[in-house]
């Protein structure tokens, strides 16, 4: 619009002028527009159907030339007469007009400028016919930006001008500038554009072929060229599968109608998954019907979604062998497993861990076929195993190739004044062969070692170079995390058992050195007592306390041996193992209140019984022969209640510690075989006052009650 508006502007004044001369002048500079604007009109045109392709020196480079060319011509036009060949000035009414004679040159600027009108015309019209709605109002309007001028243009200088000595190709601008106005606002110029079908149709980020009816490329976008690797002149009207032989399958059985598969193709940076989609086309120029193919690269995400599987995997065996771990009772059997489970959660080649003794690593168990005798002790300082054991960190060397040659070269030149040692973590001589090779004397490229705690270090080699990445290192830390607490349970687990075998041994000692010698002192007082008609208060005094020993030492046997530990449980009515434990016991006259929701339990029934039966006894030493004793149901477990005297509140942080006890008979080991069975089943067992003033058991947060159960017979009192 700006050179339309300077040629306007330079044709007013030549009007206005009155010499030939000022004519002359005005006219040369009314030129610049006239050349000027076909060729700005050309580029917009292009821009605006977006051929960008086009904006090339080889395009505009002539026609530049040429629009420079004619105005020298112009402007030189007295010498050569190219131009105007002859011009005057002829009066019509009161205007002076400028009437020229045309010569060759610029009957030759008309047919280039008209050239540029008809090839943006083209443009517009078949951008115009794959446009909708308001980008078909704005070609509109495009097409009286040229047409007006144009048609002006050529009636003036052919002499059908309907204003005679009016040059109506320069006042034709003031109508477009007019109809430009209005449009600019109207069809929303400044804020929406069409994007020509070349240019959407190549920026797409997927590649799209279009094939003829025999399989053969009518057309692609610029995406696909990248993956042919070549132009799209060479390969049009080639068959496809000659340039993509995997997609031989797909066009051996073209469907109907679109549909949708997974493809891999062989490409320069290696192999790449494509979601393929085919969709059959009408009207392919030339053939009856036709294909589009388009290849979606999904390359990524099936990684993606493959780290992941992998990832899953991974985690599912970790759990396994961590349930592994948790059942595991010897530290040779937790060394087996954490080195199979590194074989499964890993992708290498061997696995092998070693324990510190004695300041040397000592090899515990490998996967491979190397064996542990070979690998032999290793400094607790030396190597890699030395480096990340003292560091608490995994490390990872992606090529011990380089690390070799480094080590060679050290020693080649030990006695330079300028060497320096290498690093911690690269191995000696001690640790070059352990931590380098396998059985068959492959060497290894990749290693991982990683602290088991204070235990040691495990390390997985692979002879492939950089086998390791960051996923491997956190689920080696996880899976280490497993073998490092079954190494601590297991050392637990070991000095526990060998407390249980002192213990067992000092049961055996007292069952065998004290239970003899009693039980003939217990035999020889009651001879003497049956020769006395048992008359003789001293001997039955004895009776007594040979009695009360030989309780003690049951009960000291029972702690002993028992403790806190459980065999096999099964589920247990408690109701009716109440009953029974209460019937095991001499309860002389007192009574039993059984609550008719009592709970079963998942319990050891021997050791619940003993807990019961331990009770009972209890509450009748203290509570009197009379005593009316209660087993009822909690929300979360269960109580055994009596009416006895109770016991003061400040020694019931006492009453379960062995040898506690207010009866002149009682061995003071009940409560706290009560105690220990609670705890062993998972119990906390507590004391309170019962609503009559007596002693309350409360036994509650059992895990292993599971249900209520109604009882088989209504509530009984004993």
């Amino acid at each position: 619009m700006l050179t339309g508006a300077e040629w306007v502007f330079a044709y007013a004044l030549q009007l206005s002028s009155t010499t030939l001369s000022q004519k002359i002048f005005w006219v040369q500079f009314e030129f610049i527009g006239v050349v000027l604007l076909p060729l700005i009109w050309f580029g917009y045109v292009l821009w605006y159907t977006g051929r960008d392709s086009w904006f090339t020196p080889r395009v505009f480079g002539p026609l530049g030339a040429f629009a420079v060319g004619f105005l020298l011509l112009l402007v030189t036009n007295e010498s050569h007469h190219l131009v105007y060949q002859s011009f005057q000035l002829t009066m019509i009414d009161s205007l002076a007009i400028f009437d020229p004679t045309y010569g060759p040159a610029f009957w030759l600027y008309l047919v280039y400028a008209d050239g540029l009108l008809l090839v943006t015309l083209g443009l517009l019209a078949s951008t115009f016919v794959h446009t909708r709605g308001v980008f078909r109002w704005q070609i509109s309007v495009l097409f009286i930006f040229a047409l007006v001028p144009g048609i002006a243009g050529i009636l003036y200088v052919t002499g059908n001008n309907p204003l005679p000595g009016l040059n109506i190709a320069a006042l034709s601008n003031i109508v477009t500038a007019f109809a430009g106005g209005i449009s600019l606002a109207r069809f929303k110029w400044m804020d929406v554009t069409p994007v020509a079908r070349d240019t959407a149709f190549d920026a797409m980020n997927e590649i799209v072929l279009v094939l003829d009816s025999d399989c053969r490329l009518v057309d692609m976008n610029a995406s696909a060229g990248f993956l042919l690797g070549e132009p799209r002149k060479t390969v049009i009207g080639t068959p496809v599968t000659d340039h993509i032989p995997e997609l031989e399958s797909i066009v051996a059985d073209l469907p109907a109608a679109s549909a949708r598969r997974e493809l891999t193709i062989s490409t320069d940076d290696g192999d790449s998954v494509f979601e393929v989609t085919v969709s059959p086309i009408e009207e392919v120029p030339g053939n009856d019907n036709g294909y589009t193919i388009l290849l979606h690269d999904i390359t990524a995400r099936k990684r993606a979604e493959d780290r992941l599987r992998t990832q899953s995997t991974r985690l599912e065996r970790l759990h396994s062998v961590a349930q592994e771990l948790a059942a595991a009772h010897s530290t040779e059997r937790v060394y087996e497993l954490a080195v199979s489970g590194a074989i499964d959660v890993l992708d290498c080649d061997e696995v092998r861990i070693s324990a510190v003794e004695n300041e040397y690593f000592v090899p515990q168990a490998s996967s491979g076929n190397t064996a542990l005798e070979e690998c032999g002790p290793m400094p607790v300082d030396a190597g890699y195993a030395g480096h990340s054991y003292s560091t608490g960190t995994i490390l990872v060397v992606d090529d011990l190739t380089h690390i070799r040659g480094v080590s060679t070269d050290s020693s080649n030149q030990s006695q330079s004044p300028d060497f320096s040692p290498p690093a911690p973590s690269i191995p000696d001589e001690r640790t070059q062969e352990s931590e380098g090779t396998n059985s068959d004397g492959d060497e290894y490229r990749s290693l991982l070692s990683a602290p088991v705690g204070e235990y040691g270090v495990v390390q997985a080699f692979s002879v492939a170079p950089e086998a390791f990445d960051d996923r491997d290192q956190q689920i080696i830390d996880l899976l280490l995390s497993h073998v490092e607490t079954a190494l601590e349970r297991v050392a637990v687990e070991d000095e526990l058992r060998a407390e249980r075998d002192r213990l067992d041994e000092f049961a055996s000692v007292v069952s065998h050195d004290l239970r003899n010698p009693l039980n003939v002192a217990d035999g020889r007082v009651r001879l003497a007592a049956e020769e006395q008609d048992g008359e003789n208060e001293h001997l039955e005094a004895a009776i007594r306390a040979l009695t009360k020993m030989t309780e003690l030492i049951d009960d000291m046997l029972t702690l002993a041996r028992e403790g806190r530990t459980i065999g096999e449980t099964e589920s247990v009515r408690l109701e009716r193992l109440v009953t029974e434990a209460w019937d095991s016991v001499d309860t002389h006259d007192a009574s039993l209140s059984v609550d008719d929701s009592l709970p079963t339990l998942e319990a050891d029934r021997s050791r619940l019984r003993e807990l019961f039966e331990n009770l009972f006894r209890n509450a009748i030493e203290h509570g009197g022969r009379d005593v009316t004793v209660t087993v009822g149901a909690l929300e979360s477990g269960f109580y055994v209640a009596d009416d006895g005297p109770g016991i003061p509140e400040d020694e019931w942080s006492t009453v379960f510690e062995s040898g506690y006890s207010t009866a002149a008979g009682g061995t003071g080991f009940g409560l706290a075989i009560v105690e220990r069975i609670a705890d062993a089943h998972g119990w906390d067992v507590s004391i309170r006052e019962s609503t009559s003033g007596g002693a309350r058991f409360e036994f509650t947060d059992q895990e292993t009650v599971y249900q209520h159960t109604p009882p088989d017979h209504p509530t009984e009192k004993r």
